[in-house]
């Protein structure tokens, strides 16, 4: 089997396991999603380092549907070098920073009719932890996209020594 014909299989079958195990939570997930759009409100996406990119996929673009709005905390998602000035040692400390969740959700005005959706490969750092926590407390209904097996895997670095699942 060649390279690519492996790498086809492998994804048809991660696929297949989602469908097989995640469907009732994608359908739920769509239905909050959905119900926050037609009632007026934003679905509000976050994610930090390459996460990024997966909210800036759902972000509406000429011909898309408005709706989705990608919360980008430029600190902690973009990275011109690996080492130096804007390498990742800030980036890395600011998503274990206690607190700092709080100040960036404190960036914007959150309606009654808003969700909130994020994505995070583990689950385990306070940032992602504590945007969880933010936004259940400003009433927000919080959709979780993330990898179960390395969530599971990994031990939460929250002091509260909670997870994003």
């Amino acid at each position: 089997m060649s390279a690519a014909e492996d790498y086809y299989t492998q994804t048809v079958e991660l696929l297949q396991n989602l469908r097989d195990t995640q469907m009732d939570n994608i359908d739920n997930a769509a239905e909050i999603c959905s119900n926050s759009i037609a009632n007026g409100g934003l679905v509000f996406l976050f994610g930090a380092g390459h996460s990024r990119m997966m909210c800036e996929e759902m972000t509406p673009r000429q011909g898309c549907y408005v709706g989705f709005f990608a919360l980008v905390e430029l600190a902690v998602s973009t990275h011109a070098s690996i080492v130096g000035t804007n390498g990742l040692r800030g980036p890395l400390f600011l998503e274990k920073y206690e607190g700092y969740a709080e100040e960036i959700l404190n960036g914007f005005k959150f309606g009654p009719h808003d969700a909130f959706i994020l994505i995070s490969t583990s689950g385990i750092r306070p940032l992602i932890v504590e945007m969880a926590m933010g936004a259940k407390e400003r009433g927000l209904p919080v959709i979780a996209m993330l990898s179960k097996p390395h969530g599971d895997q990994s031990p939460p670095t929250h002091l509260s020594g909670k997870k994003l699942m």
